[in-house]
């Protein structure tokens, strides 16, 4: 399961919901047919972009009443059921204890959150010292296997924009 999204709040009188989406883009939504909500499978009658929002209309909830019990719910869908996400993109979850190297193998280390705060990803990592982050941008990113659990990055590039902590 992965999360998707967040109910804010009621929206209208019929049911259905205002909710932020975690995904690139909330139109992604229009491809789910169904998502969890505290481990109950409901089934999306329809969901609509509203802005950077989704609005969604579950099957069996129905009232503004209804749609009130599920305001600051997380949005969970199985990784089945979510629109592939491209060529060259990834999900988040499918990246996450992925090992990264340099282009001549030399272990930095496992990837354990990838944080979006502002134009760039930043890829957090843990290798038994401390920790290391750096962002996704320009040529540091070499090539990126989920088959196979390892990210490449360039040396030289990562070096520049590397920030360690202990």
């Amino acid at each position: 399961m992965l999360a998707v999204g967040k109910i804010l709040k009621a929206h209208g009188i019929r049911g259905d919901v205002k909710a932020e989406s975690y995904m690139d883009t909330p139109a992604s939504f229009s491809e789910i047919k169904k998502l969890f909500v505290d481990g109950k499978e409901l089934a999306v009658e329809r969901a609509k972009v509203a802005g950077n929002f989704v609005l969604i209309k579950f099957k069996g909830v129905d009232t503004m009443n209804d749609a009130e019990l599920l305001r600051g719910k997380l949005l969970s869908a199985e990784k089945t059921d979510l629109p592939d996400p491209g060529q060259n993109r990834y999900y988040i979850g499918d990246l996450l204890g992925s090992k990264v190297c340099d282009e001549e193998g030399c272990f930095i280390g496992t990837l354990k959150d990838v944080l979006q705060y502002g134009s760039a990803d930043v890829y957090l990592l843990e290798n038994g010292k401390g920790t290391v982050m750096f962002p996704f941008v320009g040529d540091v990113v070499k090539e990126i296997s989920v088959k196979e659990q390892i990210i490449t990055v360039c040396k030289s590039e990562f070096e520049k924009v590397a920030v360690y902590e202990d």
